[in-house]
């Protein structure tokens, strides 16, 4: 047991690791979104697919500002149906599984 412990290396951070790990962290994020993006408006230039089957992404950065208001309404009106289904599910699961716990034919 003891010669695991003296094989294992080091792995004391230094000075500038943690640093490197949080610009890594950022870094490889971002540069897959902008190369998604990229793809995304290279596909539609270059097949000049219908907006109504894929927008390009400037079609929909204006039109999300030109509507923004009614997004927002309508991001409310998912999220009270969202909230009100999981509750309704949480209440029929939870009598469901004492059903099922407590009376053996069912």
């Amino acid at each position: 047991m003891s010669e695991l412990a003296t094989v294992a290396p080091d792995i004391t951070p230094t000075s500038g690791q943690p640093r490197r790990r949080t610009l890594s962290a950022i870094a490889w994020p971002f540069l897959g979104l902008v190369i998604a993006v990229g793809v995304w408006w290279a596909i539609t230039a270059t097949f000049h697919i219908q907006t109504f089957i894929l927008p390009a992404p400037g079609k929909v950065v204006s039109a999300y500002t030109a509507l923004q208001a009614e997004l927002l309404k309508q991001t409310w009106s998912t999220t009270v149906s969202t909230v009100v289904g999981f509750a309704i599910s949480v209440v029929v699961g939870t009598l469901l599984g004492i059903a099922i716990a407590a009376w053996r034919p069912f």
